[in-house]
């Protein structure tokens, strides 16, 4: 009898080689990073803009230059943390935000600046000072700003305040928080302070120093003096504040004597006292 040949005998069957998960995975986490690294080296991952907004006082190219990224930067090269780190160096910024935004290859950098108190002289226009006592920026007009008259003073953006502003600052907080407005702080060109508050009239206060003894000397003086016809009040030394009165108001109001008739246009259109008992407690 012959031998019958299988069926199966020239019959291949193909067994696909099983592949792990895990190395689906390596395999997939490597052709991702040599596609960003392409990407990064290729003009599809480069930084095509970057945009500022929230700047109005700081200059653009100033906070672009802090930041330390340019156009044309590979847009993986930089931690949004690290940049957001380097602009709090900018005085002017009270916040920073910076994102990637990957689809349109933009950098953006969102900031809130300091608020504006008060404007003061510059050599070319008006300085813009924080309520902090940050320099701001230059400007040719201070707007609606507060404005501190007084002699030009050089300062730099993005650090405090120096000079006769930095004490006017001090002086204008402790007037607020005294609940005394400081709209009319006038400043000499000596550097000499005064201010127009009702019902005292002009107050001088002199320099910027020793301000709160000052003020507390103003509100004794408000409180125990006869306040008719007054015209000024020093308090430039806090130990011994003086009245000065409208003569002719305070002869018609009994509060002083009226002059010898001898001696009557000698006399000056204001009369001057001591407020001795006007020493702040």
């Amino acid at each position: 009898m012959g031998i019958r040949g299988s069926r199966y005998e020239n019959t291949r069957v193909a067994v696909e080689p099983r592949v792990s998960l895990k190395f689906k995975l390596l395999v997939g986490f490597v052709l991702l990073s040599l596609g960003l690294v392409g990407a990064s080296q290729s003009s599809v991952g480069h930084i095509q803009s970057i945009d500022v907004v929230g700047a109005d006082l700081t200059p653009v190219e100033v906070v672009r230059a802090v930041a330390q990224i340019r156009v044309g930067d590979p847009i993986t090269n930089f931690l949004p943390a690290t940049v957001e780190t380097r602009l709090e160096g900018v005085g002017a910024l009270n916040s920073i935000e910076v994102t990637r935004n990957w689809a349109d290859r933009t950098v953006d950098i969102q900031v809130v600046e300091k608020q504006v108190r008060l404007a003061s002289r510059s050599r070319s226009g008006f300085w813009m000072i924080a309520s902090d006592g940050t320099v701001l920026a230059e400007l040719q007009d201070h707007g609606e700003v507060e404005l501190i008259e007084g002699p030009a003073t050089d300062q730099v953006v993005g650090e405090s305040v120096v000079g006769y502003p930095a004490s006017l600052i001090q002086v204008i907080g402790t007037l607020e928080t005294s609940s005394i407005s400081a709209d009319q702080l006038e400043v000499a060109d000596d550097g000499t302070l005064s201010i127009q508050y009702q019902p005292l009239g002009t107050v001088v206060l002199g320099t910027p120093t020793d301000i709160e003894n000052k003020i507390q000397a103003m509100r004794t003086v408000e409180r125990r003096v006869d306040l008719r016809c007054l015209a000024e009040v020093d308090v430039s030394v806090a130990e011994l504040p003086t009245v000065s009165r409208n003569q002719g108001c305070a002869e018609r109001a009994g509060l002083i004597a009226p002059p010898e008739a001898e001696v009557a246009d000698q006399e000056p259109e204001t009369s001057v006292e001591t407020a001795a008992d006007t020493v702040p407690e």
